[in-house]
């Protein structure tokens, strides 16, 4: 536990400045937290692993592997709990069973306790148990490195593809993944329109995990072939801020088959 107390908030600050952190938890039953940053502690310019294993337990938990919670201001000092421009390096697991509950990843206590600028590994599950996910939402920004076991974290190298829910006639697959940057994403998509299957310029084929989304919309290059179309036609993609991924080429409905596909990388955010 890394606490700005209330006794010395008044004649300190809330700093772990350039502290080389290296630490080890082992739990044999749910329920506890791993480390805590609380009442605006904070770790800046230093390194924070933590390694370790974390148990499960029968009814639900309120705990998890690594908590950035509250904030103070006092005297001349004024900070929320957070890690920023720091290695931050994990790699826990979690034992489980059937009908059992697990601490989250990170848990965030609000907006205002964030991780920022760091890089590292954020590794949870190696040995292929689940975390519950992390309550992240947008707390974490410019991590680099890779990311497991939790898609709320950035730094996911894995595939996530969206091959239903598609309208009529569009078969095929979306699919976006994380780059080890952290703060960009590559998206793919290669979807086959059958024969008589109206197309307009706006349709939403299909709605994404927001984590690939930003507050202004995203286009990207693509082409569509076939049907009624001349040639191979440029048919850009649409992501929305409301993470709905749209087709925005020209409009036709196709006597015959046709195909639409492209790839891009885009920065979800831009700080």
């Amino acid at each position: 536990m890394f606490d700005w107390t209330t006794t010395v908030s008044s004649t300190s600050s809330g700093s772990f400045e350039r502290c080389d952190l290296d630490l080890y938890v082992n739990q044999n039953k749910g329920g506890f937290d791993g480390v805590v940053l609380k009442n605006g502690a904070f770790v800046t310019n230093g390194s924070l692993k933590i390694r370790g294993n974390f148990g499960y337990a029968a009814s639900t938990v309120n705990s998890a592997a690594l908590r950035l919670t509250g904030s103070q201001s006092t005297s001349s000092y004024s900070n929320a709990s957070g890690i920023a421009d720091s290695l931050l390096d994990i790699g826990v697991e979690c034992a489980s069973a059937a009908g059992s509950f697990t601490p989250q990843t990170i848990a965030f206590g609000s907006s205002a306790n964030s991780i920022s600028g760091c890089y590292g590994a954020l590794s949870f599950g190696a040995a292929g148990n689940t975390f519950a996910e992390s309550n992240n939402d947008g707390n974490i920004t410019y991590f680099v490195g890779q990311a497991t076991g939790d898609s709320t974290l950035p730094g996911q190298t894995r595939w996530v593809k969206y091959s239903s829910g598609f309208p009529a006639g569009i078969t095929g697959g979306v699919s976006f993944r994380y780059l080890p940057t952290g703060n960009e994403v590559m998206v793919s998509w290669a979807l086959a329109i059958a024969a008589g299957t109206t197309l307009k310029s706006g349709t939403v084929i299909v709605t994404v995990d927001p984590i690939y989304a930003y507050t202004d919309n995203k286009i990207f290059p693509g082409n569509n072939e076939g049907a009624d179309l001349t040639g191979n036609a440029y048919a850009p993609a649409w992501l929305t801020s409301a993470a709905a991924f749209k087709y925005a080429g020209p409009s036709y409905e196709g006597t015959t088959a046709s195909y639409w596909y492209g790839q891009a990388v885009y920065t979800r955010s831009a700080g």
